[in-house]
C-alpha cells in the first residue's frame, strides 16, 4: 500500500491531537499508522486518537502500533520530534485472551477493543466473530458483511498492531463459542455492549 502515512505522538502533538489528525487526513492518505512516545500512557493515548478520529476523519484507517519493529515504508511522516523514543516494554498479564463480536465494518470501537486485548495478552489473542443465527439476531443483518471478510480484518488488524501475539479468528453460533472450550484463555475482553455476555461466559467456565 503506497498511500500510507506515520504519525509519531509525543507529548506536544497530544495536546493538539484534533488539529494534528484533522490535518494528516488532507494528504491524500488512506491508512495512517500512530506511533506513540513511550512516555505516554499507551491506551490513554490510542482511546483519544481513535475517539478524535471517529469523530473528524472518520474514513481514515486510522491503526495504532502496539508492538510492532517491523520495517515500512510511508508517504507521508509527521512528528514533533525526530528523537522521540516509541519502543516501551509492555506488561501483558495474560499468555491468552478472548473476546468476541460481530466486527461489522472494522470501525475505531473495533480497533480499540482489539488493541486492548493485544496490550493484555502476551502469546494469544482468540476472537469469537459472530454467524449464522447469531447474526439474525442484528437489525437489518442482511447488510452485514460475510463472515470471512469480517474475519479476516480482525485478523489482518491484529496482526498488524503487534507483532509478539498471535490472533485466532473463530466463528461463533452460540453467546459462547471458543471461551468455554479453550481452559488456556485467561481474561476476557469486553466492551460496555459485551460485558453482560462476559459475565454469562464466566458462569460457564466456572
Amino acid at each position: 500500500m503506497d498511500d500510507v502515512g506515520l504519525l509519531i505522538i509525543g507529548p506536544k502533538f497530544l495536546q493538539n491531537i484534533t488539529t494534528i489528525l484533522a490535518d494528516a487526513s488532507k494528504t491524500h492518505i488512506n491508512r495512517l499508522y500512530v506511533r506513540v512516545a513511550a512516555e505516554l500512557d499507551l491506551f490513554e493515548v490510542l482511546s483519544q486518537v481513535y475517539l478524535e478520529g471517529s469523530r473528524i476523519c472518520d474514513t481514515l484507517d486510522i491503526r495504532v502500533i502496539i508492538d510492532d519493529n517491523r520495517e515500512r515504508t510511508f508517504k507521508t511522516i509527521i512528528c514533533e520530534d525526530e528523537t522521540i523514543e516509541c519502543n516501551r516494554t509492555t506488561d501483558k498479564p495474560y499468555g491468552a485472551v478472548v473476546l468476541g463480536g460481530t466486527f461489522d465494518r472494522l470501525h475505531n470501537g473495533h480497533k480499540m477493543l482489539l488493541s486492548r486485548a493485544v496490550m493484555a495478552a502476551s502469546e494469544r489473542v482468540v476472537c469469537g466473530v459472530t454467524c449464522g443465527d447469531m447474526i439474525k439476531k442484528k437489525i437489518l443483518w442482511e447488510l452485514i458483511e460475510p463472515f470471512e471478510k469480517r474475519a479476516k480484518a480482525v485478523q489482518e488488524f491484529v496482526e498488524d498492531i503487534s507483532c509478539s501475539v498471535r490472533c485466532e479468528v473463530h466463528p461463533i453460533v452460540d453467546p459462547y463459542g471458543p471461551s468455554i472450550i479453550d481452559r488456556d484463555l485467561r481474561a476476557i475482553i469486553v466492551s460496555n455492549e459485551t460485558e453482560k455476555g462476559g459475565h454469562a461466559v464466566n458462569d460457564r467456565r466456572k
